[in-house]
């Protein structure tokens, strides 16, 4: 990993706070997918923490949400990596926060002080079966109401899905084309983030199918509806909607990579 980890541990350990870390590093350490970005949850005011570990660090901190009391320390780059710690009380038990989250594979937690044992799988504390669905690479949606909860998670159970080369459970599909249309009220600003990954990524015509068949990918871009099942002259074998995501493939085609 590219992530000082020993120090971070260290750090909350001398602190003297049960802390947490939770979602997206557990899991991808699970899947043994490297990641840079960890997410702590502790016993205590978080921002008091992030305001310390930044100044070790000799970084800055910032609010991230402020409804949900969460902070960032600033990104760093070790060994030509970024990463970046998010800071959050936690809600209630462990457990309890972990049931408010989003899918199976990100409710999944790893007592901080378990870092580096050779048991460390053994202290998951994973009470949705998360583990399961990772081995069975599927994004399932915790509940029924975790769209509306948070509209953004519509796209990132698409990002997740294609970075991850996992399959959206098919309930979990029905509720994404259910409540589509709430992606709209997610801020704009991680609404563009998610897309721009999502493109960033390989196979990006494929995830851009996959919005649409979803109601995503009308939803964001609206100017594709006129698009569809218009006829190009005779040269071309598509419409010009499959003629637009067909450029998308060239693009990658030819750089070799997503396309943004």
């Amino acid at each position: 990993t590219m992530l000082p980890l020993c120090f971070i541990k260290n750090f909350f350990a001398s602190a003297d706070v049960d802390a947490y870390l939770v979602g997206g590093y557990v899991r991808d350490s699970l899947a043994g997918v490297p990641s840079n970005d960890l997410d702590v949850i502790v016993g205590c005011n978080p921002k008091e923490l992030a305001k310390e570990l930044a100044r070790r660090l000799g970084s800055t901190y910032a609010t991230w949400d402020k409804n949900n009391q969460i902070y960032r320390v600033a990104s760093q780059n070790v060994e030509g990596r970024n990463w970046h710690v998010d800071i959050a009380r936690v809600r209630g038990s462990v457990e309890e926060d972990l049931s408010k989250r989003d899918f199976t594979v990100d409710a999944i937690a790893l007592p901080l002080y378990g870092l580096h044992s050779t048991e460390w799988c053994d202290q998951v504390i994973d009470p949705f079966d998360g583990r399961k669905d990772l081995k069975a690479r599927i994004i399932r949606a915790l509940k029924p109401v975790v769209f509306q909860e948070d509209p953004i998670r519509l796209l990132r159970a698409v990002r997740l899905a294609a970075r991850m080369s996992f399959k959206i459970e098919e309930r979990t599909e029905r509720l994404i084309c259910q409540h589509a249309a709430l992606v709209t009220a997610a801020p704009p600003e991680n609404i563009r983030d998610e897309f721009l990954t999502i493109l960033s990524l390989d196979e990006a015509k494929t995830h851009l199918e996959t919005l649409d068949r979803l109601g995503l990918l009308l939803t964001l871009v609206p100017e594709l509806e006129a698009c569809r099942g218009v006829e190009q002259p005779q040269q071309h074998h598509w419409d010009v909607f499959r003629h637009s995501l067909n450029s998308v493939e060239a693009v990658e085609k030819v750089t070799g990579q997503g396309c943004v």
